[in-house]
């Protein structure tokens, strides 16, 4: 006598639902590492727009104060910004700009800086 039960066989289920697992986690993974990709891409776009803004402020300035100075983005909550202005002795007039800034995330501090040259007066 032949059995009339059709279907699948324990095995056959187990060996599917493995390959749809491994399957999933695939696509979770690259869906977290997108994710992370978009924070990164929109940093590097903030930070360089604010590093733009700075500067333009710099040399809106009718005096340069050389040395240090922080301060903060009001715009734009945990971002903030680094600057360090310096006189070049061999040309007058010119400065040294570093600017810095950086945004405070749960795993640490991410920065981007750049070093401009300026001219100003004191």
């Amino acid at each position: 006598m032949q059995s009339s039960h059709r279907g699948f066989t324990l095995l056959e289920v187990m060996v599917s639902l493995a390959l749809i697992s491994i399957a999933l986690i695939t696509i979770f993974s690259l869906q977290a590492q997108n994710l992370n990709l978009l924070c990164d891409a929109d940093f590097n776009t903030r930070s360089v727009e604010l590093l733009r803004e700075r500067l333009s402020q710099l040399r809106a300035q009718k005096e340069l104060d050389l040395g240090e100075s922080s301060g903060e983005f009001e715009d734009h909550p945990g971002y903030g910004y680094v600057e360090k202005v310096e006189e070049i002795s061999e040309i007058k007039g010119i400065y040294r700009v570093e600017e810095t800034v950086f945004y405070e995330t749960d795993t640490g501090r991410r920065t981007i800086s750049i070093i401009s040259f300026i001219y100003g007066r004191r």
